[in-house]
């Protein structure tokens, strides 16, 4: 089984979108999968949306921690 990153499963519209344009019908029929089994698990997708925005704050205190201490 391949890991499929927490990015795309939060924010498939994005990707599917892009995959349009490229014109890769195979990667947006996937994408469309993922999309519709999110769907049907919404409890689920709001665990995840929940981690991304955890994961994206303490990105952000890290870079701002670190900018800081070394004055970069």
């Amino acid at each position: 089984m391949k890991v499929v990153s927490l990015a795309t499963q939060v924010h498939p519209d994005v990707l599917i979108v892009m995959m349009n344009e490229k014109g890769d019908k195979d990667k947006v029929m996937k994408l469309e999968e993922m999309k519709s089994k999110m769907d049907e698990h919404k409890q689920f997708k709001s665990l995840l949306r929940f981690w991304y925005c955890k994961t994206a704050e303490f990105g952000k205190a890290a870079v701002e921690n670190f900018r800081q201490k070394t004055g970069v």
